[in-house]
Parts: C-alpha cells; sequence; structure tokens
C-alpha cells in the first residue's frame, strides 16, 4: 500500500476537494516559495527590529489579533500548500539560511491557519482540516529540521553563524521541535 504524502495526510484543498497537480517546472516553483518565505519573515520578523518581542507572536487566541492571524491565514495558506508539497529531495536545493526559513514557516503558518477555522465562512477550514494540516506541516517541519542540523552544527552559535538567522528566529527555530508530537526523532 502507497504510503501517503504530506499534501495528502494534509488533506489539502477546500472541503472535499483534491489537491491540485502542478505541472510547473519545479525550480520556479522553489522560487516562488522563497519569495512568500520572504514576505512572511518580513512580517514575522520585522526587519526594524528583527529580535524584538512581536505582540502578535503568542496572542493568536486573542480576539485583538484575530484579524491578522486571519490574514495570515488568507495570504499564506496556498504558499503552506506548496511548502507541503515539496519533497526531502527538493529541500536539497534550499540553503541553509532557506531552509531555516522553510521550517519555520511551515510550523508557525500552519498554527496561524487556526484563525480561519473560527470564521466558519464557506470555503474556510473545519478545526479537522487544520489539525491535519498542523500534523502535516509538523511532520515536515522536524524532518527538515534535523536535515539542517546534522553535520557540523555543534552549538546555536554555529547555526546562527550558517544561517544568518536572528536569535528570535533561532527561538521558533527551536519551537519547531517543541511542538513536535514525534518526540522519538527529537531525541535522534
Amino acid at each position: 500500500h502507497k504510503c501517503a504524502s504530506p499534501v495528502e495526510m494534509a488533506g489539502y484543498g477546500h472541503r472535499g476537494e483534491s489537491p491540485s497537480v502542478h505541472e510547473v517546472n519545479p525550480e520556479t516553483s522553489i522560487a516562488a516559495l522563497l519569495l512568500v518565505l520572504d514576505e512572511f519573515h518580513e512580517i514575522w520578523f520585522p526587519e526594524a527590529a528583527p529580535d524584538a518581542i512581536q505582540t502578535f507572536w503568542f496572542g493568536a487566541k486573542y480576539p485583538r489579533e484575530k484579524k491578522f492571524f486571519r490574514k495570515l491565514g488568507r495570504r499564506f495558506g496556498d504558499a503552506l500548500r506548496e511548502a507541503l508539497e515539496l519533497s526531502l529531495d527538493d529541500s536539497e536545493e534550499l540553503s541553509k539560511p532557506e531552509l531555516l526559513r522553510l521550517t519555520i514557516f511551515l510550523d508557525q503558518q500552519s498554527r496561524n491557519m487556526r484563525a480561519l477555522v473560527e470564521q466558519g465562512s464557506d470555503g474556510e477550514f473545519t478545526a479537522e482540516e487544520v489539525e491535519r494540516r498542523v500534523s502535516a506541516c509538523s511532520e515536515l517541519a522536524v524532518s527538515l529540521a534535523a536535515k539542517l542540523l546534522e553535520g557540523h552544527v555543534s552549538s546555536i552559535e554555529v547555526l546562527q553563524e550558517q544561517t544568518g538567522a536572528s536569535t528570535a528566529q533561532l527561538c521558533f527555530f527551536t519551537l519547531v521541535l517543541r511542538h513536535t508530537q514525534q518526540l522519538e526523532k527529537v531525541r535522534e
């Protein structure tokens, strides 16, 4: 029996639709995804204060932040689906900074999608659909994080040097490992 891809596991597509089949050049798709990752990171980690604590970071459950998280869900939902379609082989083409940004994006944006559940309008996602996506994104993010850490990463300082990540980005990278439900992978 065939093993389901992360996209199939996540059940992407609006309520019952199949995930789309892309007939585009994978290199073009990755390049487009990297542009979206840049946009997401510019919002999540503003360049003016890359290590400053953002009021929205842990505020998805607060009414004052709901509109912001719905906006993120709508803006980056398609890119999240695209990211889930990447294979670990595709990630070979990514630099360490790109891999770190993709890992954080998968982890955080999948959780941002929860804001679309409460909207409840036609075309929005059910809680079950979103949680499947969170699980699939977490699985891929942990695999990508392991890939990023393999080799000569002996400390957080080395990782920071290799990726050019801000302290805040490194903190969010550790959340990838903390959010997973696959603790055996993290222990490896």
